[in-house]
C-alpha cells in the first residue's frame, strides 16, 4: 500500500527503501511502512527473540505459580492458626476450669484439716475422727496430683498429710510399724522430689528435717535407720541455721534434732550434742521468754542432759547431778502449761508459718498437761535411782490426776494410756 499510495512524499523514495523495508520484515523488525505502536513494537521483538521471552516468559509463570501457592498455603496457614488459636482457648478454658475444680477440692480440705487442728485437736475422744477426717483429706488430694501438675503447693501439702497422718497413727497405737513408716517414707520422697525442682526452697528443706525427724520417732529397724535420718535432719536445720542466724525457727527446728539424735550415739557425741542444743534453747528463750514453742523444747534439751549424765548404768551420784536438769525442766513446763490455761496470747508467739511441717507437734493444753505428767514422772524416776521413795511416790502422784485427766478425755490415745499404767505401776513400786 504504501507503494502505491498517490502522493509521491509518502511512498519508498526508492526501491531499495521498498529492500530494506522487506529485509526488516524478515528481520522481524519494525517496518516504516505502518505505524510502530507499542504492541506492533513488542510483537516484533517477541518475534526475534522467542527464547529469551519464553524463558522469561517461563519464569514470570513460575514466580506467579509459586505467589499462588504461597497465597493458599498462607490462607491455610491462617486458617489453620486460627483453629489453633481456638483450640489453645479452648484448652485453656478448660484448665481454668479443672484449676477452679482443684482450688475448690483444696478449700474443702483444708477446711477439713482446719476442723480436725483447730477444733478437734483438744477434744475428749476425737482423735479417731481426726484420723477419719486426716485420711478422707489424702484420698481428696491424691487424684488431682496424679498428673503432672507445675505448681508445687498441692505436692507440698500432700506431702505434709502423709506426715501428720502417720503421726497420728503412732499416736493412736504407740506402735511405730510399717504403716506409719509408709506415711512418712511417702512424705520424705515427695519432698525430696520436689527439692530436686526447688532446691534453693526453705519451706521445702525445713519441711523435709521435719518427716526425718519423725521418721526417727521412735527406734526402728525398718529402713533408713532413727540415725541416718536423724543425721540427716540435723544437716538441713545446720545448713538453714548458716542461711539465716536470725530465723528462730530454723534455730528450734535445730535443737529438736540435736536432742533427739542422742539415744542413738555414744556418750561423747551425745554431750556435745545436748549441749549444743541447750545452748541454742536457752537463746531463744532469752530472745522469746513468753513462747511456749521455745521454752517446752529447752525443757526437752534439758531432760535429754539428765539422761546423759545417767548414762546406761545410773547410780545416786549422777542421779544427783541431773536433778538440777529435770527439775528446771519441770519448772518450765509447769509455766507454760499455767500460761496456756490463761490463755496468754504472747504465749504462742512468735507463731511458725501455716505451711511449716513443725505445727503438727505445736504445745496445746493437752499436750502442755501431758508434758508436766511426764516431767514428773521424769523426777520420780531420778528418785528412785537415789532410793528416795517417798519422793519418788510425791511425783508420781503428782503425774498420775494429769494422766487421768488426759486419758478420760482421750481414750483413743494410746499414749496417754501407756503413761498412766507406767505411773501406776511405778506407784505401786515406791509403795
Amino acid at each position: 500500500m504504501k507503494c502505491l499510495e498517490k502522493d509521491r512524499t509518502r511512498r519508498y523514495e526508492t526501491a531499495n527503501g521498498l529492500a530494506a523495508d522487506l529485509k526488516r520484515h524478515l528481520d522481524n523488525e519494525p517496518v516504516v511502512a505502518r505505524p510502530a505502536s507499542a504492541a506492533y513494537k513488542f510483537q516484533k521483538a517477541f518475534r526475534r527473540n522467542k527464547l529469551a521471552y519464553a524463558a522469561g516468559a517461563t519464569v514470570v509463570l513460575a514466580i506467579l505459580a509459586g505467589l499462588t501457592l504461597a497465597t493458599v498455603g498462607f490462607i491455610r496457614a491462617n486458617v489453620e492458626r486460627k483453629r489453633a488459636v481456638a483450640a489453645l482457648a479452648e484448652a485453656q478454658q478448660q484448665r481454668m476450669l479443672a484449676d477452679d475444680n482443684f482450688r475448690e477440692a483444696r478449700a474443702a480440705v483444708e477446711d477439713l484439716l482446719q476442723i480436725s487442728d483447730e477444733r478437734l485437736k483438744d477434744q475428749a475422744g476425737l482423735q479417731p475422727l481426726r484420723i477419719e477426717l486426716m485420711k478422707t483429706a489424702i484420698e481428696r488430694y491424691e487424684p488431682f496430683l496424679a498428673k503432672p501438675i507445675p505448681d508445687p503447693t498441692p505436692r507440698e501439702e500432700l506431702a505434709r498429710l502423709y506426715a501428720r497422718y502417720g503421726q497420728l497413727l503412732l499416736e493412736r497405737t504407740e506402735v511405730f510399724d510399717e504403716s506409719v513408716m509408709a506415711q512418712f517414707e511417702k512424705a520424705r520422697k515427695l519432698q525430696e522430689q520436689l527439692l530436686q525442682e526447688h532446691p534453693g526452697d526453705r519451706s521445702l528443706r525445713a519441711n523435709l528435717g521435719w518427716t526425718c525427724i519423725l521418721e526417727e520417732w521412735r527406734p526402728h529397724t525398718v529402713p533408713p535407720l532413727p540415725e541416718q535420718v536423724g543425721r540427716q535432719a540435723i544437716e538441713i536445720f545446720r545448713s538453714l541455721v548458716a542461711q539465716d542466724p536470725g530465723d528462730p525457727f530454723a534455730r528450734d527446728d535445730l535443737v529438736w534434732a540435736l536432742w533427739r539424735i542422742t539415744r542413738y550415739l555414744g556418750e561423747n557425741e551425745a554431750t556435745t550434742d545436748v549441749n549444743e542444743s541447750i545452748a541454742i534453747g536457752e537463746q531463744l528463750v532469752h530472745e522469746y521468754p513468753a513462747s511456749a514453742e521455745f521454752r517446752r523444747e529447752l525443757a526437752n534439751a534439758l531432760f535429754v542432759k539428765s539422761q546423759v549424765l545417767l548414762t546406761t548404768n545410773p547410780t545416786p551420784q549422777s542421779a544427783a547431778q541431773a536433778m538440777p536438769f529435770r527439775i528446771r525442766g519441770l519448772e518450765l513446763q509447769e509455766a507454760i502449761l499455767a500460761d496456756m490455761k490463761s490463755n496468754r496470747p504472747e504465749t504462742l508467739l512468735p507463731e511458725r508459718p501455716k505451711e511449716d511441717e513443725a505445727r503438727m507437734v505445736s504445745t496445746s493444753p493437752m499436750w502442755a498437761e501431758f508434758d508436766v505428767a511426764l516431767h514428773c514422772y521424769f523426777l520420780a524416776n531420778l528418785s528412785e535411782v537415789q532410793g528416795d521413795w517417798r519422793h519418788a511416790a510425791q511425783m508420781h502422784d503428782q503425774a498420775a490426776p494429769y494422766y487421768k485427766d488426759l486419758v478420760e478425755h482421750n481414750p483413743s490415745v494410746a499414749t496417754f494410756t501407756k503413761e498412766l499404767v507406767d505411773v501406776f505401776n511405778k506407784r505401786v513400786a515406791a509403795a
